[in-house]
């Protein structure tokens, strides 16, 4: 592929974005949900690495990335403006602390804490990782 000279792969995107039909808001939000779907790979990788390290996960942590991808994976394929992740980023990382309120409520604390505790598995898969903040680590 012939790149030009000294444009990065964002610059050329952009400015194909800019020629579409959809205009500059189309790749804003485009990038937005890049930066969102790059986020829970970057808390996934962050997780992953500080488990085969032998440190503990917090379950705040895990609630974040949880709620990284459930964004990442809803607004993928729903029709709504992805502009929304500008408030729903913050809301999702304030949210993960609240974890220490909810999840002492009876039913609705159990329910979520086997949602989020479940999710913790299936991101620390195969390397050994104790989740902090739950019964026994497991």
């Amino acid at each position: 592929m012939n790149w030009p000279g000294n444009r990065t792969v964002v610059a050329c995107l952009l400015t194909a974005a800019l020629k579409a039909p959809h205009g500059i808001w189309w790749a804003i939000e485009w990038l937005l949900w890049g930066f969102t779907a790059w986020m829970f790979v970057v808390f996934v990788w962050g997780m992953r690495k500080d488990a085969r390290r032998g440190q503990r996960v917090h379950i705040v942590e895990v609630t974040q990335t949880l709620l990284l991808f459930v964004l990442a994976v809803v607004f993928l394929f729903i029709e709504r403006s992805k502009l929304h992740l500008l408030w729903l980023l913050p809301a999702a990382f304030l949210t993960g602390y609240l974890d220490f309120i909810v999840l002492r409520i009876p039913l609705v604390g159990t329910i979520l804490r086997m949602i989020i505790v479940s999710s913790g598995w299936l991101f620390l898969a195969g390397t050994d990782g104790v989740i902090l903040g739950v019964p026994h680590g497991k």
